[in-house]
Protein backbone atom coordinates (compact mmCIF):
# COMPACT_ATOMS: atom_id res chain seq x y z
CA UNK A 1 0.00 0.00 0.00
CA UNK A 2 2.81 2.46 0.77
CA UNK A 3 4.17 1.97 -2.76
CA UNK A 4 0.81 3.00 -4.19
CA UNK A 5 0.64 6.05 -1.94
CA UNK A 6 4.17 7.01 -2.96
CA UNK A 7 3.24 6.88 -6.65
CA UNK A 8 0.24 9.17 -6.26
CA UNK A 9 0.17 12.73 -7.42
CA UNK A 10 1.52 14.84 -4.51
CA UNK A 11 -1.89 16.45 -3.94
CA UNK A 12 -3.62 13.06 -3.75
CA UNK A 13 -0.86 11.67 -1.56
CA UNK A 14 -1.28 14.57 0.87
CA UNK A 15 -4.96 13.73 1.21
CA UNK A 16 -4.65 9.92 1.42
CA UNK A 17 -1.60 9.53 3.67
CA UNK A 18 -3.76 9.62 6.81
CA UNK A 19 -4.57 5.91 6.34
CA UNK A 20 -1.05 5.04 7.48
CA UNK A 21 -1.86 6.44 10.91
CA UNK A 22 -4.27 3.59 11.54
CA UNK A 23 -1.32 1.18 11.66
CA UNK A 24 0.47 3.16 14.40
CA UNK A 25 3.76 1.86 13.03
CA UNK A 26 7.20 3.46 12.85
CA UNK A 27 7.29 2.21 9.25
CA UNK A 28 5.10 5.21 8.46
CA UNK A 29 7.99 7.43 9.61
CA UNK A 30 10.22 5.87 6.96
CA UNK A 31 7.47 6.45 4.41
CA UNK A 32 7.24 10.11 5.44
CA UNK A 33 11.01 10.50 4.94
CA UNK A 34 10.70 9.13 1.42
CA UNK A 35 7.54 10.99 0.41
CA UNK A 36 7.16 14.31 2.18
CA UNK A 37 6.79 17.24 -0.13
CA UNK A 38 6.16 20.95 0.19
CA UNK A 39 3.97 22.60 1.18
CA UNK A 40 4.04 20.96 4.60
CA UNK A 41 0.84 21.22 6.56
CA UNK A 42 0.36 19.82 10.05
CA UNK A 43 -1.10 16.54 8.74
CA UNK A 44 2.45 15.25 8.14
CA UNK A 45 3.29 15.85 11.80
CA UNK A 46 -0.02 14.34 12.88
CA UNK A 47 0.80 11.16 10.97
CA UNK A 48 4.24 11.01 12.57
CA UNK A 49 2.75 11.52 16.04
CA UNK A 50 0.50 8.50 15.52
CA UNK A 51 3.41 6.39 14.28
CA UNK A 52 5.69 5.90 17.31
CA UNK A 53 7.61 9.16 16.86
CA UNK A 54 10.73 9.28 19.00
CA UNK A 55 13.33 11.84 20.02
CA UNK A 56 16.06 10.28 17.88
CA UNK A 57 13.87 10.60 14.79
CA UNK A 58 13.08 14.20 15.68
CA UNK A 59 16.79 15.04 15.86
CA UNK A 60 17.40 13.31 12.53
CA UNK A 61 14.55 15.18 10.84
CA UNK A 62 15.70 18.53 12.19
CA UNK A 63 19.19 17.82 10.82
CA UNK A 64 17.68 16.95 7.42
CA UNK A 65 16.09 20.39 7.22
CA UNK A 66 13.04 21.37 5.28
CA UNK A 67 10.55 20.11 4.43
CA UNK A 68 10.78 17.27 6.97
CA UNK A 69 11.99 19.46 9.84
CA UNK A 70 8.65 21.27 9.78
CA UNK A 71 6.84 17.94 10.14
CA UNK A 72 9.15 17.09 13.05
CA UNK A 73 8.16 20.24 14.94
CA UNK A 74 4.47 19.59 14.31
CA UNK A 75 4.81 15.95 15.38
CA UNK A 76 6.53 16.97 18.60
CA UNK A 77 3.68 19.35 19.37
CA UNK A 78 1.11 16.60 18.90
CA UNK A 79 3.14 14.18 21.02
CA UNK A 80 3.57 16.63 23.88
CA UNK A 81 0.00 17.85 24.01
CA UNK A 82 -1.59 14.54 22.98
CA UNK A 83 -4.91 15.80 21.72
CA UNK A 84 -7.37 13.43 20.19
CA UNK A 85 -7.17 13.09 16.43
CA UNK A 86 -10.28 13.89 14.37
CA UNK A 87 -10.92 10.15 13.91
CA UNK A 88 -10.99 9.59 17.67
CA UNK A 89 -7.52 8.06 18.04
CA UNK A 90 -5.02 9.68 20.34
CA UNK A 91 -1.58 10.82 19.36
CA UNK A 92 1.20 8.84 21.01
CA UNK A 93 3.52 10.36 23.61
CA UNK A 94 7.06 11.06 22.46
CA UNK A 95 9.20 7.94 22.78
CA UNK A 96 12.68 8.21 24.31
CA UNK A 97 12.20 11.73 25.64
CA UNK A 98 15.36 13.80 26.15
CA UNK A 99 16.69 15.58 29.20
CA UNK A 100 15.47 19.12 29.73
CA UNK A 101 18.85 20.48 28.63
CA UNK A 102 18.96 18.37 25.47
CA UNK A 103 15.39 19.36 24.58
CA UNK A 104 16.17 23.06 24.83
CA UNK A 105 19.54 22.82 23.09
CA UNK A 106 18.25 20.85 20.10
CA UNK A 107 15.27 23.14 19.52
CA UNK A 108 17.26 26.34 20.01
CA UNK A 109 20.02 25.08 17.69
CA UNK A 110 17.44 24.33 15.02
CA UNK A 111 15.84 27.75 15.45
CA UNK A 112 19.26 29.33 14.86
CA UNK A 113 19.44 27.58 11.47
CA UNK A 114 15.86 28.28 10.35
CA UNK A 115 14.75 31.66 11.67
CA UNK A 116 11.35 32.05 10.06
CA UNK A 117 8.08 32.95 11.82
CA UNK A 118 6.62 29.44 11.59
CA UNK A 119 9.68 27.90 13.24
CA UNK A 120 9.93 30.68 15.83
CA UNK A 121 6.29 30.13 16.84
CA UNK A 122 6.67 26.35 16.93
CA UNK A 123 9.87 26.37 18.99
CA UNK A 124 8.44 28.95 21.41
CA UNK A 125 5.30 26.85 21.87
CA UNK A 126 7.26 23.60 22.32
CA UNK A 127 9.64 25.10 24.88
CA UNK A 128 6.68 26.49 26.81
CA UNK A 129 4.80 23.18 26.80
CA UNK A 130 7.95 21.30 27.81
CA UNK A 131 8.56 23.65 30.73
CA UNK A 132 4.95 23.41 31.88
CA UNK A 133 4.92 19.61 31.69
CA UNK A 134 8.33 19.04 33.21
CA UNK A 135 8.37 21.87 35.73
CA UNK A 136 11.50 22.93 33.90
Amino acid sequence: MTDQLGRMDPRERAICKFVLGWFESPLALDWIEDNIDSPVDESWGALAARSCFDWGRLEKWLEMGRPISLAALDALGFCLTRPTAPDGHRYKPLLGPPTDENFRNVLEDYLNTDQVPRVERAVGFLLSVWEDTNDG
